[in-house]
């Protein structure tokens, strides 16, 4: 969605968990510190696609208002009956601008090795 900190999504979750569960239970996948130093990992949430959806809402980003945009314009040509043709009915959104990395990540082997594990399950 565009956020400078990836982690602020958690936050956003956080604050809108009473609301998210009204479209289903939201779930967490906990990470263990297994004898590793550090922090435990806060682990990752998983939504569904109305979860998502009503974030993306509240997320208060450019990419959410424009994501926001096409959800009104796809609800009101429902209701008035209209059909939608995929792909032509809506265009797809800008790719996102490649944030700046924070310095403390440069490099990082952590961070590498998450990148290439979400690859891995989106199938890249």
């Amino acid at each position: 969605m565009g956020f400078v900190d990836p982690h602020k999504i958690r936050e956003l979750i956080e604050r809108h968990a009473d609301t998210l569960t009204t479209f289903g239970e939201v779930f967490r996948q906990t990470a263990e510190n297994t004898g590793r130093r550090g922090r435990p990992s806060k682990g990752d949430y998983w939504l569904s696609k109305r979860q998502a959806l009503y974030l993306t809402a509240k997320s208060d980003t450019e990419r959410g208002a424009l994501i926001t945009v096409q959800m009104v314009e796809v609800f009101d040509a429902f209701t008035a009956g209209h059909l939608l043709a995929a792909p032509e009915a809506a265009p797809a959104l800008p790719p996102l601008a490649p944030a700046e990395e924070p310095s403390c990540c440069k490099g990082c082997a952590i961070r590498e090795w998450r990148l290439q594990d979400r690859a891995d399950k989106e199938g890249f």
